[in-house]
């Protein structure tokens, strides 16, 4: 079986990336793997023997153009093909159209929860053709892989066809380090895009220094939004109570040192770093997006607050630095949850690979 991506994912040209080593994995479930990477400059290059990238560099128009020449020419070659598109719009066109011309089953992937949310569809103009092009194409796929069961609810009526494969993420061992002081530590990750609403995280945080002077909150990630957001860092009279720590290849040290860990998104697919601080030992508090009730119930495995709701959000912040108890029960419930849950690696390559099958 020989499979053709899809991709938007540009870190997969880097081969010490965990995106080429997420590759190097596909890899080793097929015969060949064949990447195509829409609007990325740079060579064509091989990740391994039988892993090949394709770069295609210019505008969206020029990218979409030389996807589906290139595509057209890997396909060209008669075998037991598979297409997977890394989305339903762009990457999902591309895909539709190959798989058109050459009677090909074609598997689209849906990683954000992007049809059961009033926020998506109205951040962008595009987003709007983009809903549209979505359904389209999701009702055309062979089959649907979504990796959560929130999106799944969310578009079965649009394909039936649907399987729910969590995103991989590597178990660790705890981590909790020693703390020099009593400060209590609040750690978020993410990107600081509009989505993330690390601006209302800042908002309730400021309204939680009043209470708990020793309140420190800690942000991981980088973004567009990062300049307006230390700003009103500024302008809400925080200092150094509030640090931005960028991009972090390893958050071992500040999993380890953090006292909670809080995801405000608006909306979310899945939530790896709620899995990652998970596995570290942290409580979490999580807005209701994700694998919030699927993973994280709350008042068994975290807290779980409405989307978008600032005073929730304070009061459950408070809550678990004023009782302890309850944040330690919290997390070592949903250490439990993902031990027994979770996919072992050898296990989710086994089951993306019964899905190919299925299309094959």
């Amino acid at each position: 079986m020989k499979i053709l991506m899809l991709s938007l994912d540009g870190s997969i040209l880097d081969k010490n990336s965990s995106s080429a080593g997420r590759m190097r994995d596909y890899g080793s479930i097929c015969d060949e793997l064949h990447i195509i990477i829409l609007g990325k400059s740079g060579e064509k290059n091989n990740l391994d023997k039988n892993i090949f990238v394709y770069p295609t560099s210019g505008n969206r128009l020029a990218a979409l153009l030389k996807a589906k020449n290139i595509g057209s020419k890997i396909l060209s070659v008669k075998d037991e093909w598979v297409i997977t598109s890394q989305d339903p719009f762009e990457t999902g066109f591309i895909g539709w159209l190959l798989a058109q011309k050459y009677k090909i089953g074609l598997e689209v992937q849906l990683h954000g929860d992007l049809y059961g949310n009033k926020y998506w569809k109205n951040e962008r103009l595009l987003n709007r053709f983009r809903w549209y092009l979505g359904k389209f194409i999701l009702r055309r796929a062979t089959f649907v892989r979504v990796v959560s069961e929130r999106i799944r609810r969310s578009i079965e009526e649009i394909n039936k066809n649907i399987t729910t494969v969590p995103i991989f993420t590597e178990r660790k061992e705890l981590i909790k380090t020693q703390k020099d002081n009593n400060d209590f530590i609040i750690l978020s990750v993410g990107n600081l895009v509009p989505v993330k609403n690390h601006k209302q995280l800042i908002e309730a945080f400021a309204e939680i220094k009043k209470q708990l002077p020793n309140a420190k909150l800690i942000i991981a990630g980088e973004g567009w939004l990062k300049k307006s957001l230390q700003l009103l860092v500024r302008n809400l009279q925080l200092g150094e109570s509030v640090a931005f720590i960028g991009y972090q290849t390893n958050l071992d040290k500040y999993y380890g040192e953090a006292d909670i860990f809080v995801h405000s998104s608006l909306y979310e697919g899945w939530g790896r770093a709620v899995i990652e601080a998970v596995f570290c030992g942290l409580p979490i508090i999580m807005t209701d997006v994700g694998l919030a009730d699927e993973v994280i119930k709350n008042e068994e495995s975290g807290l779980v607050v409405p989307v978008n709701d600032k005073e929730a959000l304070k009061e459950a912040i408070l809550r678990l630095a004023k009782d302890r108890g309850l944040a330690n029960r919290l997390a070592q419930n949903a250490r439990l949850v993902i031990e027994n849950i979770l996919l072992t690696k050898e296990e989710y390559l086994n089951k993306i690979k019964e899905i190919w099958n299925k299309i094959q």
